[in-house]
């Protein structure tokens, strides 16, 4: 489909074949606010009469700059281009490929405030909906289409010879709706079928071994007297099975545990059991006394530090949505050494973006607060499914 601006009825190219001034002259003396007469008519080396720059005439009628040469790059004379009200004429406008139709019900925000939608037709024949704001700032241009024709072209790279980190590319393999697969041979020798995409963008660097000598390395650091909130490691006593470091490690309340260097570095094991059952057993208590259905340990499948990471307590509202409860020791609010810190500084942040962005309310209780009142107050404003109400879908 031809998108040519009509000045007069003719291209700029169609006058300057007419004219005998080169197409490009006369697109600049249009973008600095020339008519399509004075353009075409005013021989090379002279200035027409009564110029007046698009600065001032922008500045005049209480517009910017940018917006006004926007508009006459679009193919609005000036005064097209000054009365223009993108907010009231949206029929008949353009951003990229999509065309204004008709204007249709308007969508509402969270807070149920209305806003302008529009029926758009796409250069490649296809319709889409869009929201006013979105069309005038440009933030959408098609229907999908040109996104994916930009993505098929970078697709379409041949990477045959190249190397992306222990990659090294030796042909295609196959294609699907992710692209195009490629047969790769990582330094270590295993082989793989990664795609354009996560090759690019680096996602992609290895078969997975350079992600477990980094683990490995970082486990196999030395722990001794180390303190993990309420353990403390005292001796390396080998590796197990799966090829983890093992720790013993002597509790505060003076038990001694064996664990992996793993939970203890990623925060998964901070007792011997003693204080985490305690506050957990409570909370389970007053749930199974008032009927109400719940999970423990409740993880997401794309929540992970280095391993999955838990919510204490899951329960359940009578429109099927989810409610997460956490007992917050000590150590999420003061220094309590290294495991302390990362709980403060990146897996309580994590769990905490986790649920803002997903929309799941999440309720925190303080190790020092009343912990049956505060999940009293919890249980009031769910108002949770009781294990008697259970459905099918639950």
């Amino acid at each position: 489909m031809s998108h040519a601006k009509y000045y007069n009825g003719k291209t700029i190219k169609e006058w300057s074949a007419v004219c005998g001034i080169e197409a490009k002259t006369i697109k600049n003396r249009l973008k600095e606010g020339w008519s399509i007469d004075h353009a075409i008519s005013v021989p090379l080396g002279e200035k027409r009469v009564a110029t007046i720059s698009l600065s001032k005439i922008a500045a005049e009628n209480k517009m910017s700059f940018s917006t006004l040469k926007n508009r006459i790059n679009k193919g609005m004379t000036i005064e097209e281009a000054i009365k223009y009200d993108p907010r009231k004429d949206m029929i008949g406008y353009r951003s990229g490929r999509l065309v204004v139709e008709k204007e249709i019900e308007p969508k509402r925000d969270p807070s149920g405030r209305p806003r302008r939608q529009f029926l758009c037709l796409c250069d490649c024949g296809n319709e889409t909906t869009a929201l006013a704001e979105v069309l005038i700032s440009g933030n959408k241009r098609s229907c999908g289409c040109l996104g994916k024709e930009i993505t098929s072209k970078r697709q379409e790279k041949n990477l045959i010879g190249q190397t992306f980190g222990r990659w090294y590319i030796e042909s295609e393999a196959f294609r699907d709706n992710q692209g195009i697969h490629w047969n790769a041979v990582c330094s270590c020798g295993n082989k793989g079928t990664p795609t354009t995409s996560n090759l690019l963008k680096g996602v992609s660097t290895s078969c997975g071994c350079y992600n477990k000598e980094q683990t490995s390395l970082r486990e196999r650091k030395d722990l001794t007297n180390q303190k993990f909130f309420m353990l403390t490691a005292i001796e390396y006593i080998g590796i197990d099975e799966y090829n983890n470091c093992l720790w013993r490690c002597k509790c505060d309340c003076g038990n001694e545990i064996v664990t992996t260097a793993g939970r203890l570095l990623g925060g998964q094991i901070i007792s011997c059991g003693c204080l985490r059952s305690k506050y957990e057993r409570m909370i389970e208590d007053v749930l199974i006394s008032k009927n109400i259905f719940f999970k423990k340990e409740k993880y997401f499948k794309d929540l992970k530090h280095i391993n999955y990471l838990f919510f204490d307590f899951c329960i359940i509202d009578h429109d099927n949505n989810i409610h997460l409860i956490e007992y917050q020791g000590k150590q999420h609010y003061v220094d309590c050494g290294e495991f302390g810190r990362l709980q403060r500084e990146i897996t309580d942040q994590m769990k905490k973006d986790y649920c803002s962005k997903n929309n799941i309310p999440l309720y925190e209780i303080r190790y020092d607060s009343n912990v049956e009142d505060e999940l009293n107050k919890i249980i009031a404003h769910v108002n949770p499914v009781l294990n008697s109400e259970l459905s099918e879908e639950v």
